[in-house]
């Protein structure tokens, strides 16, 4: 008589196959993770290469001058003066709608006959009244927000009763250089210096990595980065694309920039990429 002997499965190859399995999918998990964080990166970088390529078409059509980059604070000092995101006096009139429809007040802004035709608002250029016409977020507002930032946007603690400031609808930045950090009007295009690569904006955060009040004595601090539309250098960068963030250029190109690299520029004495003002 023949016998039916069926081997079992010890308890040590049982190990062996959940630690494999477990190794593989750590493997694979790792890798999605970094796909997905190359491809944020990419986009937010798209983002400011189109927000860049508005910014110099603005230039051609108005002498040469860049949009104002909303230096001082929300509402500002320029009243009817569309900045680059948004026109200061249309601010308050826009602040008492839904978070969701908060990117219409991007329609006030300089740049946005250069992204998009879309009106979802009628904004009146004798007091900046901004009335919705339709319920609706204006797509092309996309460009404006960072894909690896997520809601919600009014946590950042910028002043009483803002809410998040700007970030309700950017997660940029402008580089204060343009303006001489307040010290000055618009500069033209072609004063900048490093015209060519220096950083026009990049994607800021409401936690720097390096708390620049502390570290670098060149203006700037710790806290408000969304209190209006730009900042100083040594402000803060994102913290969301892991070893560097995206920043915007003159030129019209994007790239990713190292934070030890961005940092260093912003701690240097004299002119650079990041001081770039005339």
């Amino acid at each position: 008589m023949i016998k039916n002997h069926r081997s079992a499965f010890t308890l040590v190859e049982l190990l062996v196959v959940v630690v494999i399995i477990f190794i593989l999918l750590t493997i694979v998990l790792g890798g999605l993770g970094a796909v997905r964080n190359y491809a944020n990166r990419s986009l937010c970088i798209s983002n400011q290469r189109q927000i860049m390529l508005a910014t110099r078409n603005y230039s051609v059509n108005y002498a040469g001058y860049l949009p104002f980059n909303n230096w001082a604070g929300l509402t500002g000092t320029t009243g009817l003066t569309p900045g680059w995101a948004y026109m200061p006096n249309a601010y308050p009139m826009i602040a008492a709608y839904s978070d969701s429809l908060y990117p219409q007040i991007l329609e006030s802004s300089a740049l946005w006959p250069f992204l998009s035709t879309e009106r979802t608002t009628s904004i009146n250029p004798a007091t900046g009244v901004i009335t919705s016409l339709t319920s609706t977020v204006p797509r092309a507002s996309a460009v404006y927000r960072c894909p690896a930032d997520p809601p919600p946007w009014d946590a950042d603690i910028v002043s009483a009763g803002d809410r998040g400031g700007t970030h309700r609808f950017t997660s940029y930045i402008m580089n204060g250089a343009s303006c001489a950090y307040g010290g000055h009007t618009m500069y033209r295009l072609y004063q900048m210096r490093f015209a060519g690569d220096g950083v026009a904006m990049w994607e800021a955060d409401s936690t720097p990595l390096v708390d620049q009040l502390n570290s670098y004595g060149r203006g700037g601090g710790n806290g408000g980065l969304f209190n209006d539309g730009c900042s100083f250098p040594g402000e803060g960068l994102s913290q969301r694309h892991i070893i560097g963030a995206p920043v915007g250029c003159y030129d019209g190109h994007a790239e990713y920039i190292l934070f030890a690299d961005y940092y260093n520029m912003a701690a240097a004495s004299g002119y650079n990429r990041l001081w770039c003002q005339p």
